[in-house]
Parts: C-alpha cells; sequence; structure tokens
C-alpha cells in the first residue's frame, strides 16, 4: 500500500513533471514569482483552475495509472462513514447565479492573488491561478498591472481604481492563502457494501482507461469526470472516489460503469450533458475577447474568467446564461473610504465640468459642476449604497480657477503684489484666495486683481506661506 507521504511525493513530482513540460511565457517572464510556468487551459480539459492540475493528477492515478492513494494509515475509521452525501440522487453542484457586474474604468475595485514584479512594474497574478506550492503560474494574459504599488509583493488583497489597463492601488493588505489542492467532496453516500477501494499499484490501466474511453464516447449522456475526497476537520484527505455526471438515469448508470470501473466510483445527476455545453463553449471561445473559457465537469457549467466583464461582455454572454458560471478577477469595492476616493479623483480629473469636490462633516461628498452638469453620467456608476452626495453647482471650472491661480502666482513672484503671504483655490467658496499680510494692502492687490471678478477673493492674513494645492498630485 501506499503511504500519505509517498502519495505527496507522486504529487510533487507528477506536478513537477506536467510544469516542465508546457511551453514558457512568450510574451512576459516574471522572475520574482513563484509560480512556474503555465500553459493556455483548454476547454473541456480538467486542468487549469487554481489547484485543479494537480486535481487532474490525482484523477489520472486514481483511474488505476500506477498509483493506489490508500486511506490514512493512522485512521482506524472503514471508509464507508467518510463521504458525504446521498447514493445516486443527488446533483452536481448548482452553479453560481451569473454575475454580470459590469467594472468600468474609473470605478473602485477589489482584487486578491500574489505581486510579483518585472521590469520595475507589478503585477498582480490572480488567486484563481494559484495552485500547490506556488501554482501552476500566470498567462501572461492573465496579469493586472498594478499601479501605486510601493514595495509590495507576495499574497496581497487590493482596493483600487480600474483605470481600464491597470489597478490605481489605494490599499495593499497581506493575505493568507492555501497552497494545498482544494478537493471536491464525494457527494455521493458509500454503496450497501462499503466502497470497494481505488486501484493499487499492482492494477493494470485497463479500468481506468476503459472509463475515459466510456465518457468520451457518449457525450449526450454524460457531462464528464473528476476527482473528490473525503476530507476531516483537520484538512487530511480521508478517502477519494471519481464522480462521473450524466444527465441519464443515475442507477442505470451506475450500475454500467461499476462493471467498467470496480472501484471508488460516485455517479451523480446533471443538469447538461458535454455535448450541450460543448457548442457553448466553442462559441463564447470564439469571440474576441479577453477571457477563457473551460467546460468544467465539477460545475457541470461552462466556465468564463477575465480580468474585468464589460458591457460588450456582458451582452454576449446573456444568451448563455444558464450555461455559464462568470470568474472575474476584479469586482467592484463596497469600501466607502475605497469608492469616495474613486470619486475624488473622477472630479478633479475633470477640471473643465467640475469646479471640485469636498466632504462635509455627515460624510456627505459635495460635488461641484458647472453648467449643465454635462459629465454627471462619468460620475453616477462610480457610486455604491451608502454614499451619500449632494451637487452643487457653481460659476468657476477647476480649469478656470487653476488658470487664475497660475496667473497670480506669476505676478507674485514678480514681485507685483506687496505684501500678499498666501494664495490658494478655497473649493468650498469656489474661488481663488488671496492673503495680504502686515506688510501690504488689501485694497491695493484687490484692484490690481479686480478683473476676476468673484472668482478672486482678496482678505486680511497671517504671515504664514501656505502651498497652493496642485491638482496633477491626485493620484
Amino acid at each position: 500500500m501506499t503511504n500519505d507521504r509517498d502519495i505527496d511525493q507522486l504529487l510533487r513530482e507528477e506536478g513537477a513533471r506536467w510544469r516542465a513540460g508546457q511551453p514558457t511565457i512568450p510574451d512576459l517572464d516574471l522572475p520574482s514569482f513563484d509560480n512556474g510556468p503555465s500553459a493556455k487551459r483548454r476547454r473541456g480539459a480538467i486542468l487549469g483552475l487554481g489547484s485543479v492540475g494537480v486535481l487532474t493528477v490525482a484523477l489520472a492515478l486514481m483511474l488505476g495509472f500506477k498509483w493506489s492513494p490508500a486511506l490514512d494509515p493512522a485512521s482506524s475509521e472503514p471508509p464507508d462513514s467518510q463521504a458525504p452525501g446521498s447514493t445516486g440522487s443527488v446533483a452536481t453542484p448548482a452553479p453560481t447565479p451569473l454575475n454580470l457586474s459590469i467594472v468600468r474604468a474609473g470605478q473602485a475595485v477589489a482584487a486578491a492573488g500574489t505581486l510579483g514584479e518585472y521590469k520595475g512594474n507589478a503585477y498582480l497574478c490572480p488567486t484563481r491561478l494559484l495552485g500547490i506550492e506556488g501554482g501552476l503560474g500566470c498567462l501572461s494574459a492573465d496579469l493586472v498591472l498594478v499601479r501605486n504599488a510601493q514595495s509590495w509583493r507576495g499574497d496581497v488583497r487590493i482596493e483600487g481604481v480600474w483605470t481600464g489597463d491597470a489597478i490605481e492601488a489605494i490599499t495593499i493588505t497581506p493575505e493568507e492563502r492555501s497552497n494545498g489542492p482544494s478537493w471536491p467532496p464525494i457527494p455521493c453516500d458509500p454503496p450497501a457494501g462499503g466502497w470497494p477501494g481505488l486501484p493499487t499499484a499492482d492494477d493494470d490501466d485497463s479500468a481506468g482507461l476503459a472509463l475515459q474511453s466510456e465518457i468520451d464516447s457518449r457525450p449526450s449522456r454524460y457531462l464528464g469526470l473528476w476527482p473528490a475526497a473525503a476530507v476531516d476537520d483537520a484538512g487530511k484527505v480521508m478517502n477519494r472516489a471519481v464522480v462521473v455526471g450524466t444527465v441519464d438515469d443515475v442507477e442505470a448508470v451506475t450500475a454500467e460503469l461499476t462493471a467498467i470501473y470496480p472501484f471508488n466510483l460516485c455517479v451523480v445527476h446533471s443538469q447538461f450533458s458535454a455535448a450541450d455545453l460543448q457548442p457553448v463553449a466553442d462559441e463564447l471561445e470564439a469571440m474576441d475577447y479577453p477571457w477563457h473559457v473551460d467546460l468544467e465537469p465539477r460545475t457541470g457549467r461552462v466556465e468564463v474568467w477575465t480580468t474585468a466583464l464589460s458591457p460588450e461582455m456582458a451582452d454576449a454572454l446573456v444568451p448563455y446564461a444558464d450555461a455559464v458560471e462568470l470568474h472575474t478577477t476584479l469586482r467592484r469595492s463596497a469600501d466607502p473610504e475605497t469608492v469616495r476616493l474613486a470619486i475624488v479623483r473622477a472630479v478633479n480629473v475633470d477640471t473643465d465640468n467640475f469646479g471640485g469636490i469636498y466632504l462635509e462633516r455627515d460624510g456627505t461628498l459635495v460635488i461641484q459642476y458647472v453648467g449643465a452638469n454635462a459629465n454627471r453620467a462619468a460620475i453616477d456608476p462610480l457610486l455604491i449604497p451608502g454614499i451619500e452626495v449632494r451637487w452643487e453647482r457653481v460659476e468657476h471650472s477647476r480649469s478656470e480657477l487653476n488658470r487664475i491661480l497660475g496667473a497670480i502666482r506669476h505676478l507674485w513672484d514678480a514681485g507685483a503684489l506687496k505684501g500678499v503671504v498666501a494664495i490658494g483655490i478655497d473649493t468650498i467658496n469656489n474661488q481663488v484666495e488671496v492673503s495680504v499680510g502686515p506688510g501690504g494692502s488689501v485694497d491695493d492687490v484687490a484692484r490690481l486683481l479686480a478683473k476676476y471678478g468673484n472668482a478672486v477673493r482678496v482678505e486680511a492674513g497671517e504671515a504664514i506661506v501656505i502651498q497652493p494645492w496642485v491638482p496633477s498630485s491626485v493620484p
């Protein structure tokens, strides 16, 4: 019998051989990542999602390819009591509802994964692609550029603003993740006579090959097959089985397949067959969108993986909603502070349509606009429930105030404004504020700046130089 230590060693060796045989990333090499290179995931394969590559190795071995996944020798409990579910009557797991949450440039987002560096830039490898002992690596298409990452590296959670091609990080926090394979549970109770066991090292490959051949040759009857395990509270694998999804009668299929594969086998009912889902996967993969498409038997759906969902991508997915499970690297942030900063950023960047933005004592964001509020449509999608906003019409745009500020600074630097000690923009009052100290005359300065009308306010001030706020400092 093969013990757990041998099993772990086999997994490591098989995983290393698999990774070594994959082509290297053609257009990006991240030497500071611990993850090995990964080939593009193929639809219909069980490879590809985090530790699923390791599970694929396990499945091949469980089918009888010279490996015996024995029970933990320290466990005296028989395998019959270690698999949850109900025999032959359960369906494949209910998929996550298709969440067509569109992420637009400028919106606050959250993401998790591992930060690595290449040529001075930080890139996020999404958590979903990470697996055992450093994972299967990242394709260059899966990496997300992260700005303002400073010296952060390793496993993190990021809150920031999506610019359309990168995350402008606002907060980065360390986040632990598991390096081990995530085994799906066995969705069947043990059969009446108990689990028959798994192939041993003495068994040949014929039963596993015959089972795989039967599944592959009848796609209109079967969804596919995948490995599953019974795991105790400590995460130790106590038993394993091969699971088969079918749209046919479960009891009849179980009897037929048991004759082919007389080992631990769990047959469950699925909503779709592989013949139902493969055309969906083919059509989606043929579309010119930045996503990966996999027919995933474990979920019984075509899984679509992408960085951020655009409106066009969402429209393309709608006709396939009942057959698709969507996964995105980025999701809308629910953190109020991150969302407020995203709104501040958007307002301060558009200096022609907005006068500025400030925060009231009760937490309300006041957004100043000019004219007919032409660019409100760019701000509304950034809002989330709980963020209070008040729109305030003002006379002067921020770009106008910036120009006036620059002109007054030029006069000040030339010594033409005697006694002026500070200039700056007063956002709340929508004016350029000029402070005159004891060495000058408020009236004299006011006359020199009268041509700017109510865009400028001159008042007496203390002799303290205040550096003006510069728009370019906005993240």
